[in-house]
């Protein structure tokens, strides 16, 4: 564990996880295992530093499941003592007292004894070295950042980039709350005047509603959405109406003149935006017009326009049965203004009781580079057939002789071994036949196709709700559809009656081939929309695509991680 400090005094604690050194006679060697924690001088706040490093040197196969094991186990140990203030962090108070004496003369370090290496004997040839990391053995324990030195500030550090969190709801108390612990860090490192919006389907947190009541009092605009589920829905007990009061109450107070904080809840029986009576604000989104991410407004470099689009509610079971993402999207103007606008267009239609402003189709995408936003309801067409429509668009060859099949003509590997189109799926309810007739027809032409679900509206179900399942059970060309049912919420593992199974609650769509004609892309669409009729057409939903191989390549391992869970719960009950 390493202390930084600047002239004002102690930073923060620095925990670094990494391989147990090795002394040699001019120093030692050590691996660094990528991921650390970054904690306050106080111990009250902390975070995970370079997780995004860390899951892609774990897909790179450098850190080993053995590595692994072992990394979550020093987390676990870590977390232990900062909560029990023991180890390391048992005599803090007089590290944070201790000062930089200027009269210290510098410190010389020794130079290390460099190997000789033999001149190669045969003309052409190379010798190579590989170099680990070494450290003289001279090396301060703990770290010092002087007046003068080179090292970033505490100001300089980005500590919010575009990316993606997952829950683990099998894992420890830190990982099912890891999407809430992130949105705690963006809400405390909103600036004065800045403006934090949220539209939620169920809003039970009372520890993130005190967050945004602190946020509220040092001058953040607070603005609240959510579905009249919040408040009467049994099943959230009285969760909702607490955060409810509490934001209510404490909004009611301006911190500043002209400052706009609100709570408000859809009218009874119908979503905010979306006509009719048979839908919700099914939304689960945050933006942030400026935050540092870090959990403080004066620690790290305030970054604009943060889009955050989660699956998940903020409720209990979200965390600890339901797997859940998070994507956040950073310094994207044109996407932070799009949902601005349409959580305007929410907020409006609330504020009229009549239903005067609600609406049937809503046809607004926002193009915003890498991203893009999809809103809901809509009436003339369906978003997702649309998608998967578009890797029907056939490659050309490089030659320009006629295109290669629908689902073919990737870079060999790119996709399956042999390039062909790969779509993969978790969500947690999938009832429009036309989606479930369009991935049929995909997987027959040779996509491969692999599905992660909750329900199906099952095959029980009349009309045409059964279609669905009909058709992704139906046998293709190239065999069937591969399905993982992940709905076990409700059983526990005998042998570990403590251990419950778990539930997909994602809404994610995952491309590793052709769209719209061009080969070897990576896309995800993921959101609060679930694939069902209702989702579509009387709902207030949200869908983000995001095209980029390392946000792909995360959520591969999240929807990988789910398939192992629908597998190990089929083994005591659950239905695979």
């Amino acid at each position: 564990m390493n202390a930084f400090y600047t002239n004002a005094g102690l930073r923060n604690w620095y925990v670094n996880v990494q391989h147990p050194t090795n002394r040699r006679g001019d120093g030692f060697d050590t691996f660094d295992l990528t991921v650390d924690l970054v904690v306050d001088p106080d111990l009250t706040r902390w975070r995970w530093k370079d997780e995004d490093e860390y899951a892609h040197v774990r897909r790179l196969g450098i850190i080993t499941d053995t590595e692994h094991q072992a990394v979550d186990a020093a987390r676990d140990q870590v977390l232990a003592m900062l909560a029990e203030r023991s180890g390391p962090f048992a005599d803090t108070g007089a590290w944070s007292a201790w000062r930089w004496n200027p009269a210290w003369p510098p410190r010389v370090s020794p130079q290390p004894r460099r190997p000789r290496v033999a001149a190669a004997r045969t003309p052409g040839s190379m010798v190579a070295a590989v170099i680990k990391k070494r450290f003289l053995t001279t090396l301060l324990t703990v770290g010092l950042l002087v007046a003068g030195a080179p090292a970033a500030t505490a100001q300089d550090e980005t500590y919010v980039k575009t990316g993606v969190v997952f829950n683990k709801p099998t894992g420890t108390t830190a990982e099912q709350g890891a999407i809430l612990s992130h949105l705690g860090r963006l809400v405390n490192g909103a600036p004065s005047g800045s403006s934090i919006r949220i539209s939620l389907y169920a809003f039970g947190s009372s520890w993130l509603a005190d967050q945004l009541v602190k946020a509220h009092q040092r001058n953040v605009n607070v603005q609240v959405l959510v579905d009249n589920t919040s408040i009467t829905a049994e099943w959230m007990g009285t969760a909702g109406k607490t955060v409810r009061d509490k934001l209510q109450a404490a909004f009611a107070a301006q911190s500043a003149p002209g400052q706009t904080s609100w709570f408000r809840v859809c009218a009874a029986g119908r979503p905010c935006l979306a006509a009719g009576t048979s839908g919700v604000n099914h939304n689960k989104f945050f933006l942030f017009s400026r935050s540092t991410g870090s959990g403080s407004p004066t620690t790290g470099a305030v970054v604009e326009n943060i889009v955050v689009q989660s699956s998940g509610n903020l409720t209990t079971w979200d965390r600890e049965s339901g797997w859940n993402d998070a994507m956040t999207v950073t310094d994207n103007a044109a996407l932070h203004a799009g949902y601005v606008r349409y959580f305007d267009l929410m907020a409006a239609s609330q504020a009229q009781p009549d239903g005067s402003k609600t609406v049937s189709d809503l046809a607004i995408d926002v193009e915003a580079g890498q991203a893009k936003g999809y809103f809901f309801p809509r009436s003339s067409t369906d978003v997702v057939e649309n998608i998967l429509s578009m890797v029907e668009t056939r490659v050309p060859n490089a030659d320009g002789t006629a295109a290669a099949p629908v689902c073919y003509g990737n870079t060999p590997g790119h996709g399956t071994a042999d390039g062909r189109t790969v779509i993969r799926i978790a969500n947690g309810h999938i009832s429009r036949p036309a989606v479930a007739e369009k991935l049929w027809k995909l997987a027959d032409a040779g996509c491969y196709i692999d599905v992660v679900y909750g329900k199906l509206s099952d095959y029980s179900a009349v009309g045409t709700h059964r279609e669905t399942a009909y058709w992704l059970t139906r046998s293709t060309a190239k065999g069937k559809i591969s399905l993982h049912r992940l709905q076990n919420d409700d059983v526990t593992n005998p042998a570990a009656p403590e251990v419950s199974g778990t539930a997909t609650h994602t809404k994610y769509l995952l491309i590793e081939g052709s769209y719209k004609g061009v080969k070897d892309q990576k896309l995800v669409f993921t959101g609060s929309h679930p694939y069902t009729g209702l989702a579509l057409t009387a709902n207030d939903e949200a869908l983000l695509k995001y095209v980029g191989p390392e946000m792909h390549d995360a959520y591969v391992t999240n929807f990988r991680d789910q398939r192992a869970a629908a597998l190990a719960e089929s083994q005591y009950g659950g239905v695979f």
